[in-house]
């Protein structure tokens, strides 16, 4: 099955503060993508969207598969989570990932390398 998972100029706010400013991505099959950023740059918002807890002002969200577009704007969680798509969140990743830590850290950003070093010694 070729399914990608598209996202395409998403705008997002709340209330009056705009969090998402055109966000665009596309993830590939068998591709695990990583967030990366400190707080407030809409890491969380983002997934959000996508994962239909929140709806963006603008954009569009959508799954290709197999030739045909699945759009997952105003999908509820439930129904993206049935099309195959999931979050894992940053405790569970920590856990998965573990074993891999130093792989990971080598591909990381000096900064973000520096941070996950701390995390990990906690």
């Amino acid at each position: 099955m070729n399914r990608r998972l598209i996202v395409n100029s998403i705008y997002a706010r709340y209330g009056e503060v705009k969090v998402l400013h055109g966000v665009s991505m596309h993830l590939e099959p068998s591709e695990i993508l990583v967030l990366l950023g400190t707080n407030g740059n809409g890491k969380s918002t983002l997934i959000k969207c996508i994962m239909g807890m929140e709806k963006p002002d603008s954009g569009e969200i959508y799954l290709e598969s197999n030739g045909q577009r699945i759009d997952l704007v105003g999908k509820s969680p439930e129904e993206i989570v049935n099309l195959g798509i999931s979050l894992v969140r940053r405790e569970k990743a920590v856990s998965i990932i573990d074993g891999r830590r130093e792989s990971l850290i080598r591909m990381l950003p000096q900064r973000c390398a520096e941070d996950l070093k701390k995390q990990s010694t906690v």
